[in-house]
């Protein structure tokens, strides 16, 4: 019987590896170094978090991870990838099955049910309607959000927003998370409610989670952190 990408299984084998990384943008007639020769590695399987001051790289680092943008120089790897190399296609099916994104802002489509929305990204990479709800389901019961599912976005609160986010970050059973300041526009309860599904998400499906924050307690809770400074990354 073919695997499933519902499987639920911990992942093995993967690892995130940045290298050399560099990352330039336009600035009037000049370039601006955003990154520079940044580097480090993610055991499978674990947490870390990026930190810095605001404009200091850190979504710029998480986009080109994610495969939403390439840089400039240097190799990022995930798992046996190396994404700065795939082309369109491939960075195609790189970010709709390989990772999972949190945002800060939750991208939820304000017409569709929470349900509809946490099963979306499953049926666009083709798996039935069915088999799409059921997991669907299963992750937003998982995440508090049993008595959502035919809620609309508008009607819910933004901590139950971000949970559905988080769900739906699974759903195709990425190999690795990557949140963008999940808690960033949360109240402190709301916060901590969102780090424990964050967590217990990742540790029961055996995901590796990188987190981009300026949450000194979120960052706190994690194995490791790196801070950015002056386009750097330093070991906190």
């Amino acid at each position: 019987m073919k695997e499933t990408v519902f499987s639920g299984e911990p992942s093995r084998g993967v690892a995130v590896a940045v290298q050399g990384v560099k990352k330039t943008f336009p600035n009037g007639g000049e370039r601006l170094e955003v990154l520079r020769d940044v580097s480090f590695s993610v055991s499978p399987g674990e947490v870390v978090a990026v930190t810095g001051e605001s404009g200091s790289g850190k979504s710029t680092l998480l986009s080109l991870m994610a495969g939403l943008d390439l840089p400039d120089q240097g190799t990022i790897r995930v798992g046996p990838r190396e994404v700065q190399t795939l082309d369109e296609e491939g960075l195609t099916r790189y970010r709709a099955r390989t990772v999972g994104l949190v945002f800060q802002f939750h991208y939820l489509l304000k017409d569709f049910s929470v349900l509809e929305n946490v099963m979306l990204p499953a049926l666009m990479q083709q798996r039935s309607r069915e088999e799409a709800s059921l997991r669907a389901t299963e992750l937003l019961a998982q995440v508090g959000l049993q008595e959502r599912l035919h809620h609309l976005p508008p009607q819910l609160s933004g901590g139950e927003r971000q949970r559905a986010a988080a769900a739906r970050a699974l759903i195709n059973d990425p190999e690795v998370v990557l949140a963008d300041e999940p808690t960033g526009n949360l109240d402190d309860a709301n916060s901590r409610r969102l780090e424990e599904v964050l967590f217990g998400l990742v540790s029961e499906y055996g995901k590796t989670l990188i987190i981009v924050t300026h949450d000194q307690n979120l960052a706190r809770r994690t194995a490791r952190s790196f801070h950015l400074e002056q386009g750097c990354l330093v070991s906190d």
